[in-house]
This record gives C-alpha cells, structure tokens and sequence, in this order.
C-alpha cells in the first residue's frame, strides 16, 4: 500500500513538496492507539479497545 500511495498524484506532489516522510508516515499500520473522530466540526481522540490512554 505504501507504494500506491506514494506513487499517487497526491503522494507525489507532497514528496516532491518535502513532505516524502509524511506520505510514508501516514501509511504506517498498528503504531498508534488514538485514532482522531471528527464530531460535530472538531476532533477528538478515540483510544483502544481497553479505552486507555497511552502516556502522551
């Protein structure tokens, strides 16, 4: 999937932007346990199924 997304219009254009790390960032799996939740026009942040925190 990486590759897919990097080789994407939009990958691209953010690689050759400076932002090639964030393209490989962003297709990185199982490294965080908070997922962002748009609600109501602002987000918050949704925590694993134990409903922990990590120590942010």
């Amino acid at each position: 999937m990486a590759g897919a997304v990097a080789a994407c219009s939009s990958g691209i254009e953010l690689s050759r932007s400076g932002f090639a790390d964030d393209v490989a960032i962003a297709t990185e799996l199982d490294t965080s346990v908070i997922v962002p939740v748009l609600t109501d026009g602002a987000f918050s942040h949704r925590t694993d199924a134990t409903g922990s925190l990590p120590n942010l």
